[in-house]
């Protein structure tokens, strides 16, 4: 899948940063944006916004952006 600007150099660029993310996290363990890296389950700078971001990177067709506040796709049962 392109990225979402239909650049094939963005969609490389993001799948390589992603990958040296998860390299750093499997190596050390997530580090927060906190004071003293404290972990924290905070959304915007803690454990679950780096669960989120690696979510935003690997699937962002599915996954809306929570600053944008974009609606997530829509389901039809």
């Amino acid at each position: 899948m392109l990225a979402a600007s239909g650049s094939k150099a963005a969609y490389r660029a993001r799948r390589h940063r992603a990958g040296l993310i998860l390299d750093v996290i499997s190596r050390h363990g997530p580090y927060c944006g906190t004071p003293g890296g404290i972990a924290t389950p905070g959304l915007l700078n803690g454990l679950a916004g780096i669960g989120y971001g690696l979510l935003r990177l690997g699937f962002a067709e599915r996954v809306p952006s929570a600053l944008l506040l974009e609606p997530g796709p829509s389901h039809s049962n």
